[in-house]
């Protein structure tokens, strides 16, 4: 397997017919935990929609372990925004967790006793298997979260995507969610996230991609991380009370 998940050379996506991203370059490493963080407006989202070959690229090139999105895209696993689901569709947590299935399924394989074991081996491992039975409505922010990346567990795909998946849940859900995705990347799995909140990102994430419509700084953290290139990336100085550092 290649040593990069994803790599981006001279990338420029429009959004609307607007330019939402424009000469981007950048590589995620394999079996890393990786932050897309930047300002409101910074394409953040785009790009997450880029990677999943939802958006076509204006110019230049994106590829997933070697091969173009659209190509890759069973290997690929999404959780959205949670503003962008539809929390009243009539669905329980077991249905939502199975239809990671559907790629792998299609329309004409029967659902078998093996893949109901599946999705309950994947909602034991968000620790919502009691949980089974109850419709997605009922759930609190943090254990609706939780069923999506169950999804995205019994999908088994290599690379997830997570366009902000701490939005909207409370501290304890979202330390649980930090512990399922570092055991997702124990499991082999590349992990990328759009990420908002500038003081966890050192302590959640091992690599960061810095964006304001063009990359500022991509890498490792502890490389890349620095109040310099974060206040290259918002256009702003002072940054310290929001990265707690110097």
């Amino acid at each position: 397997m290649s040593a990069d998940a994803i790599s981006a050379t001279e990338l420029s996506v429009d959004y609307d017919g607007v330019t939402a991203i424009q000469d981007v370059d950048f590589t995620v490493r394999a079996e890393k935990l990786t932050a897309i963080v930047g300002p409101n407006g910074a394409g953040k989202s785009t790009l997450i929609k880029a990677l999943l070959g939802l958006i076509p690229n204006r110019n230049g090139t994106i590829s997933c372990f070697g091969t173009s999105p659209k190509q890759y895209r069973k290997n690929i696993s999404y959780v959205p925004q949670r503003a962008q689901i539809d929390w009243e569709f009539p669905a329980n947590v077991f249905d939502v967790v199975a239809m990671g299935l559907y790629g792998e399924l299609g329309l004409l394989r029967r659902f078998s006793s093996a893949h109901k074991d599946r999705v309950q081996s994947a909602l034991t491992d968000v620790d919502m298997a009691d949980f089974a039975a109850r419709q997605i409505s009922q759930l609190s922010g943090g254990q609706q979260q939780r069923v999506f990346l169950a999804r995205s567990i019994v999908q088994d795909a290599e690379l997830i995507l997570l366009d902000e998946p701490f939005g909207g849940i409370d501290s304890k859900s979202e330390a649980v969610i930090v512990d399922i995705l570092r055991r997702q990347k124990q499991h082999g799995k590349s992990i990328v996230a759009v990420h908002h909140d500038l003081s966890t990102v050192k302590d959640y994430f091992d690599d960061v991609i810095l964006l304001n419509k063009t990359v500022t700084a991509f890498g490792p953290i502890n490389d890349v991380f620095t109040k310099s290139n974060i206040e290259k990336t918002y256009g702003v100085s002072n940054l310290d009370f929001l990265t707690g550092r110097s």
